[in-house]
């Protein structure tokens, strides 16, 4: 196997693996926001009522 071929395997297997964790960040991202948001909601009619 030549140095070429390993550099395009490593970068396309890197690529599918970042390309995974940033799917995973985004989800997780979207879960906090909603988290967030029901939190806020939660103590803006505690505090207000």
């Amino acid at each position: 196997m030549s140095i070429d071929d390993y550099k395009s395997n490593y970068l396309g297997e890197w690529v599918e693996i970042t390309g995974k964790i940033s799917q995973v960040g985004d989800i997780i991202k979207e879960i906090e926001i909603e988290k967030l948001k029901k939190i806020t909601n939660w103590s803006n009619r505690y505090y207000f009522w």
